[in-house]
């Protein structure tokens, strides 16, 4: 998805992306995200061959799963 900034709503939440580009947003390799998916680390969908992501299901996960910390 090379012009993925807008999907047909005018929004980005629902937008599915591949691992290059959740590897660039998260500021890891492909090859982890690679690695964290088949491991079931972050939620994902595959559509035939292709695995893609939507940025707010995984940003969400992150933020539940591996948040260190908090208010006190």
């Amino acid at each position: 998805m090379h012009n993925a900034s807008l999907n047909q709503t005018g929004s980005t939440e629902r937008l599915l992306i591949n691992k290059r580009e959740l590897s660039t947003h998260l500021g890891l390799t492909p090859r982890t995200i690679e690695i964290w998916a088949r491991a079931g680390k972050i939620p994902h969908y595959k559509i035939g061959r292709s695995v893609r992501y939507r940025l707010a299901d995984v940003l969400e996960h992150i933020e539940r799963a591996y948040k260190v910390g908090g208010a006190v």
